[in-house]
């Protein structure tokens, strides 16, 4: 822009909302390691929403990371010599576990979802393109909210892909 004037970044709300969340993951995380005094110094504090790999470890803690929507989460030590959080999701999901247990926690596989299935409708008959319009247009009794949750869902996936250029198709007008 020059002359002294700036624009923000887009995105940059979700940017800083993310970074206050991290933030508050590790403040809660150091709280637990402090209660049990354990002395992790210098050991790399891991936050993972969705892990490639499997993790092995002793747990440390579990609680609620979204009590309005049964969101839970666990602090494990693992053996990687590495403290993770983990999101695991809802509450009745996942059985109770003990604080000390060793657990075993897999990545989740992908699955395919209805939104998923009309996303690719919605783009097939669309030359490749997705958007809240062309939703609508398609399935007018669909409301704006529902339309723009398939895009949070198809952006979601682009993101978690390992190989993003196997999501090609095109979001917007």
């Amino acid at each position: 822009m020059g002359g002294g004037r700036y624009r923000l970044a887009d995105g940059m709300e979700d940017t800083l909302r993310r970074m206050g969340e991290r933030g508050d993951i590790i403040r809660v995380m150091q709280r637990e390691l402090t209660v049990r005094r354990l002395d992790r110094a210098g050991v790399e504090q891991v936050v993972s929403n969705d892990l490639r790999e499997p993790l092995v470890g002793r747990v440390i803690h579990r609680g609620f990371s979204d009590e309005h929507r049964d969101r839970h989460y666990l602090i494990v030590d693992g053996v990687d010599g590495r403290v993770h959080y983990v999101d695991i999701g809802r509450g009745d999901a996942t059985p109770s576990v003990p604080e000390g247990a060793t657990v075993r926690i897999d990545p989740r596989a992908a699955m395919v979802t209805q939104a998923d299935r009309t996303v690719d409708a919605v783009a097939h008959a669309n030359g490749g393109r997705y958007s809240v319009d062309l939703h609508l247009r398609q399935d007018p009794s669909a409301s704006e909210a529902f339309a723009d949750s398939h895009v949070r869902r198809r952006r979601q996936c682009a993101e978690r892909a390992p190989d993003r250029s196997a999501w090609p198709m095109a979001v917007g007008p």
